[in-house]
C-alpha cells in the first residue's frame, strides 16, 4: 500500500497516534510507542480573514459585542500545484469555509481535537491526535 502524501497548511506539526493511545500522557516520550506519523508544517498557512461589525454592547459597561463573519479565504498556496491524492491538512475554521467545489476536487481534513481524539499533556496542551475530521 502506498504511503499517503500530506500537505500541512497549519503552523503546527501534527502527530498522529493509534486509537489505543491514552488521552492524557505525562510527556512526549510516553507518546512515542503510539506514534503513526509526524507531519511537519509546510511553511505555508491557510487562513480565513474575518470582518466584524458591532451588533450591541454589554449593558452599563458599554463594552462592544461584535459579530464576526468570514470575509476571505487564503489557502496560502497555488491549489493547482498540489499533487493528486494529497491530503491537505487545514484548521477547522478553514475547513468550514471551503467552497463545495474545492471539497469535491481535493481532500481537505482538520486535526480531530475533540476530547476523545486529542492527546494532551498534564498542562492540557495537545500533543497528538488520533485522527482527522472532514465536513
Amino acid at each position: 500500500m502506498k504511503k499517503p502524501k500530506f500537505l500541512n497548511l497549519t503552523p503546527h506539526a501534527i502527530t498522529l497516534v493509534r486509537s489505543d493511545c491514552p488521552n492524557k500522557v505525562a510527556n512526549e516520550k510516553e507518546l512515542e510507542p503510539f506514534v503513526i506519523a509526524k507531519i511537519p508544517p509546510s511553511g505555508k498557512v491557510a487562513r480565513v480573514k474575518m470582518s466584524k461589525k458591532q451588533v450591541s454592547a454589554v449593558p452599563i459597561l458599554n463594552v462592544p459585542i461584535f459579530k464576526q463573519v468570514p470575509s476571505e479565504l487564503d489557502l496560502g498556496i497555488n491549489i493547482n500545484e498540489v499533487e493528486p491524492d494529497t491530503i491537505i491538512i487545514v484548521s477547522i475554521l478553514v475547513l468550514q469555509n471551503l467552497s463545495e467545489q474545492l471539497k469535491r476536487t481535493f481532500t481537505f481534513v482538520a486535526p480531530d481535537t475533540n476530547p476523545d481524539s486529542a492527546v494532551r499533556d498534564q498542562q492540557g496542551r495537545i500533543l497528538a491526535v488520533k485522527g482527522f475530521i472532514t465536513i
